[in-house]
């Protein structure tokens, strides 16, 4: 599969791969048993020869590999230079930034599904998959520039219930300085970095895997409502949950170097008054 410039879903790369094969596209009024040949209801089918078919299986495996190949392409290099020791805090604060940018993504996607909203002819509520999958879509490292998960996150702090601002007292701070401390001291230590960057990548691919899990969910709900492609924002939001990704410390090296904090968790968009962490008129569309 050619290398496209940004990362491409499950569903895009088979479509790659099937536009690879250069089959040739029918259209329902162009054949006249139509509803014998195509048992779906499908107004349209791609038609493909014996030889079309074989390149199509041989391009079939590489499309539909869990996650894009694009991504993490540089792992291996990665970890031989953690093996190596060379730059190793470089390398694991890109490969975390990396990690982040996939978690950044999932966010700012549930974020707008709050913050976009429109009604249909009968009133039903809908949001544009397009701009979902925009925000959803992870960046590839060599070619774009990463999300950074903490400007992604919720303008409100949990503990302060502020903007951006954390009261004196407030411990989300410190702990994150106290997390981050420490983290550059395991790595300091040169004791365990082949394992942090192992654990940091396997958590990217359990992320990565939520990101498409998403983006196939809206792929078998998308409708068309005025000539757009959009989905529910309630059932959308079933699939959008991110508590369950994150990094639960059970004392381990790994586990501390690749700890989010503040931890991960889905904030209720429609609290009272005043703490809506996102547009009200969001918040009361979702009631």
């Amino acid at each position: 599969m050619t290398d496209t410039p940004e990362y491409r879903f499950l569903g895009e790369r088979v479509r790659d791969a099937l536009h690879a094969a250069e089959g040739t596209l029918l259209e329902e009024d162009s054949i006249e048993e139509w509803s014998d040949l195509v048992e779906d209801g499908s107004e349209s089918a791609v038609l493909l020869t014996s030889q079309q078919i074989e390149s199509l299986t041989m391009l079939l495996p590489y499309a539909a590999q869990p996650h894009d190949s694009q991504h993490g392409n540089w792992h291996a290099d990665a970890l031989a230079a953690l093996r190596a020791h060379q730059d190793c805090h470089t390398v694991i604060t890109d490969l975390i930034a990396e990690r982040d940018d996939v978690l950044a993504g999932i966010v700012q996607a549930r974020d707008y599904v709050f913050t976009d909203l429109y009604a249909g002819e009968y009133g039903d509520l809908y949001v544009s998959a397009e701009q979902v999958l925009d925000r959803l879509r992870p960046r590839l490292r060599e070619r774009q520039s990463v999300r950074d998960l903490d400007v992604a996150r919720s303008e409100w702090c949990s503990e302060c219930l502020e903007r951006w601002v954390h009261e004196d007292s407030c411990a989300v701070p410190q702990e994150k300085q106290d997390v981050t401390a420490r983290r550059d001291g395991l790595i300091r230590s040169h004791l365990h970095c082949e394992a942090i960057g192992k654990a940091v990548i396997a958590h990217t691919a359990r992320c990565l895997t939520a990101a498409e899990t998403i983006a196939q969910y809206i792929a078998l709900t998308t409708e068309l409502v005025y000539g757009d492609r959009v989905v529910d924002p309630h059932d959308l939001l079933s699939v959008m949950e991110i508590a369950d990704l994150d990094v639960r410390l059970d004392g381990s090296p790994e586990a501390l170097a690749v700890s989010i904090c503040p931890p991960l968790d889905d904030p209720d968009y429609c609290q009272e008054e005043p703490f809506h962490s996102s547009p009200h008129r969001a918040c009361r569309s979702l009631t």
